[in-house]
């Protein structure tokens, strides 16, 4: 009972992500890329925890089918899961790349047809051997011919899903930290921009996937009738829940700020030509006789178009001239006018001043006030 509650809970936690999925893609009524993608892992990570039900359950006379879709969609998961990061964090994403499509999911397609020809021409008694000695006990000793061929070919499946997983955590990151790198040039504010719950998801996904390669290794054999399911069972559950909750709010992409930045090309390397102390200082005489850090939203067009400069050279004199990002420029000057604020008018709210400093909410006035208030 309890490991039918165990292998349940996280298809449970797939369904549910994967119809929310649908509905917020329906709701939408425009094309999402991103969340396609990401609708296509939570019908894997379904199929795939299927797969996980039926063999924890026993039914062999599924196995055939359900191993062989297991081992297609084990090797598909964390590929789908990039493919979703690239298309929020990139401008020109995986999708459009067929080749590297072909190296992301290529291994899942060659395993899936390569386990299913050889479950589907074995006979009864081969297929029961494998079955019996190799997928419940991990025993070699009985296999002979094509069931020794399908556990060799389980063996390599395991090890690319091995590699894949490390592959994933170590490109996902890069990824997600590139991309936060840009917004952080071109916007002060980046609360609904950024890939959010990302600190706490990048914890869990890099987590989870040592889990993962821990699990594969030891193999499942080893959890049958073992409460110790319930380790990869809850911290699994958890993982897909956050991904589908995060990617149903998750709406601003890398394709949203190339929208609004049609000539995006922060080529900091071709800008040398430009006195990068002047513009600093023109900058800083600008924020102080016109206080635009104080307006919502403010883009970093409006701050070049007020210099009659481009957004490659204000970055570049930011980065050299102050060592910051446009974001952290913005956001030490609206901490130190909040500041004097609270000095100067004590009777104030928490809300008046976040909003007066150029706040859309207090929670990112917060935010930001503990990573750049004074500390005289």
């Amino acid at each position: 009972m309890i490991q039918m509650l165990l292998t349940t809970v996280p298809l449970m936690a797939c369904l549910f992500t994967t119809v929310n999925l649908f509905l917020e893609q329906k709701r939408l009524n425009r094309q999402n890329l991103p969340m396609r993608w990401l609708t296509a892992w939570a019908i894997a990570a379904t199929l795939l925890y299927m797969g996980h039900l039926i063999y924890f359950q026993r039914q062999t006379e599924w196995i055939p089918v359900s191993d062989t879709v297991y081992v297609a969609m084990n090797l598909c998961v964390y590929p789908l899961y990039l493919i979703y990061i690239s298309e929020l964090t990139e401008g020109k994403p995986y999708s459009t790349r067929p080749l590297i499509l072909a190296w992301l999911l290529g291994p899942s397609i060659l395993g899936g047809i390569a386990c299913g020809i050889l479950y589907f021409s074995m006979n009864p008694q081969e297929n029961t051997d494998f079955i019996i000695h190799y997928l419940y006990h991990n025993n070699y000793a009985y296999l002979k011919g094509k069931a020794n061929i399908l556990a060799m070919t389980h063996q390599v499946c395991r090890m690319i899903f091995c590699l894949q997983v490390i592959i994933v955590a170590v490109i996902g990151t890069r990824k997600i930290k590139k991309y936060h790198d840009t917004i952080n040039q071109l916007y002060a504010d980046t609360e609904n921009k950024e890939v959010r719950g990302i600190p706490m998801l990048l914890i869990l996904f890099v987590a989870t996937s040592v889990c993962s390669i821990i699990f594969n290794i030891i193999g499942r054999y080893c959890f049958i009738n073992s409460l110790w399911l319930s380790i990869p069972s809850l911290s699994f559950t958890i993982l897909l829940f956050l991904i589908g909750w995060y990617g149903m709010h998750q709406h601003f992409t890398m394709s949203d700020v190339i929208e609004q930045h049609p000539e995006e090309a922060i080529a900091a390397n071709i800008f040398t030509s430009i006195d990068k102390n002047v513009l600093c200082t023109q900058l800083d005489q600008l924020m102080k006789e016109k206080k635009l850090f104080l307006e919502h939203d403010l883009r970093l067009e409006q701050v070049t178009r007020e210099l009659g400069t481009n957004r490659t050279y204000l970055l570049q004199a930011l980065k050299e001239g102050m060592d910051m990002t446009f974001k952290e420029y913005i956001n030490r000057l609206r901490i130190a006018y909040a500041e004097k604020l609270m000095k100067n008018n004590p009777s104030l709210t928490k809300s008046d001043i976040a909003t007066m400093s150029g706040y859309n909410t207090q929670s990112s006035f917060y935010r930001n006030y503990n990573s750049y208030k004074s500390t005289r």
